[in-house]
């Protein structure tokens, strides 16, 4: 801490408001990585889940009619969306009737859970009952892949680094002024009062 201490006046002042400034924004960054991963759950949540109702009364029919084959034709189609991990039809009694994933990915589970939509890593999965009329004629079950907190930091650390060296181009120029303005009237004033004093 020698070296702080030979500090001038004017660079004490612009380290300090450069060490206030990156600390505001990193925390500032910190806040927002926070609520973009905790907005980017909740839609992700929402868009799955309106997905998988779409589905599930897509397959209701499927199901009432015993047609695996029906079933699984309309699983397929959801290779166009590269989020969607796996997908699966349960029979009422709760085994796998249909089932859809992308390779190298694990099959749906070989049995049906409650209705219930939850996270378990990055990847979000979705069981939902499906129903015929007023009838529950089986299950549908998604999993989703979301971004991971590695990607949204990595998006926001560019953008917060940015902020930070514009932050930093704007503000020593201003404390330099700042400094100036302030400390020659004052070190001005000494100088008169101790060539008054007797």
């Amino acid at each position: 801490m020698r070296w702080l201490a030979d500090l001038g006046v004017r660079s004490r002042l612009a380290l300090v408001t450069a060490l206030t400034s990156a600390i505001a924004l990193l925390l500032a960054g910190v806040v927002m990585i926070a609520y973009d991963r905790y907005a980017s759950q909740a839609r992700k949540t929402e868009e799955i889940s309106a997905q998988a109702g779409v589905l599930a009364a897509s397959v209701a029919a499927s199901l009432e009619f015993n047609d695996a084959r029906a079933a699984h034709d309309y699983l397929t189609p959801l290779q166009a969306n590269p989020e969607i991990m796996a997908a699966g039809v349960y029979a009422p009694n709760g085994s796998l009737f249909a089932s859809y994933s992308r390779p190298g990915v694990r099959l749906p589970p070989p049995s049906a859970e409650p209705q219930v939509q939850r996270f378990e890593g990055n990847e979000l999965v979705v069981f939902r009952p499906v129903r015929q009329g007023q009838r529950e004629v089986g299950t549908l079950y998604l999993r989703a892949t979301t971004e991971t907190l590695a990607a949204s930091t990595g998006r926001f650390g560019g953008i917060i680094l940015l902020v930070m060296i514009g932050s930093l181009l704007i503000t020593l120029p201003v404390v330099r002024r700042l400094h100036t303005v302030i400390v020659n009237p004052a070190y001005a004033r000494i100088l008169i009062e101790a060539s008054l004093d007797p």
